[in-house]
């Protein structure tokens, strides 16, 4: 699954390479649509793990009145009325809750767009591509920086993708 996730974070394949990649197995189209599901399921899931994290940071750098106090004064030097059971934890949460309910998140707007073409497949950078994009896909930069990002050593996955392909030779995961 995690490979399956690293390729629809590559901006020139999504979801549509892995379900090209299924239908290169035979399956019945159920059982695609099936298998789509869950790893749509699975890809939502991470991110909203992803997302949480982030606003959870964003909130614990802030002050513990919830307050920001601005460069160069601190929160004494300042004198800022307090409205009652005013919380900028409470607001965040309250911001994130109702803008995904009204704005579609990062992750739907990157599937929504059609996939780039490349010049030169060999020579695309997707981890760049990301670093470009960021500001567009905040959340979801940070999961293809994590999904993308080359391990230390090679041999661990490599072995790891010998089983998994004698796995599916042998169709025991199909």
């Amino acid at each position: 699954m995690v490979f399956c996730l690293a390729t629809i974070m590559d901006p020139r394949f999504k979801l549509l390479v892995i379900e090209e990649w299924l239908k290169c197995f035979g399956l019945e189209q159920s059982k695609i649509d099936a298998r789509m599901t869950s790893i749509k399921t699975l890809l939502q899931q991470y991110y909203d793990i992803y997302k949480r994290n982030v606003v959870s940071s964003v909130a614990s750098s802030l002050p513990s009145d919830g307050v920001p106090t601005p460069l160069g004064t601190t929160s004494a030097s300042i004198n800022i009325p307090r409205v009652q059971n005013f919380s900028m934890q409470r607001l965040k949460r309250a911001m994130v809750s109702s803008s995904s309910s009204t704005n579609p998140t990062d992750l739907q707007m990157y599937l929504d767009l059609a996939t780039i073409e490349a010049d030169d497949d060999n020579q695309f950078n997707v981890l760049g591509w990301w670093k470009k994009n960021h500001t567009l896909y905040h959340v979801l930069s940070l999961m293809a920086r994590d999904l993308l990002s080359v391990p230390a050593s090679t041999v661990a996955s490599e072995a790891a993708l010998v089983l998994v392909v004698e796995l599916f030779q042998r169709r025991e995961l199909l």
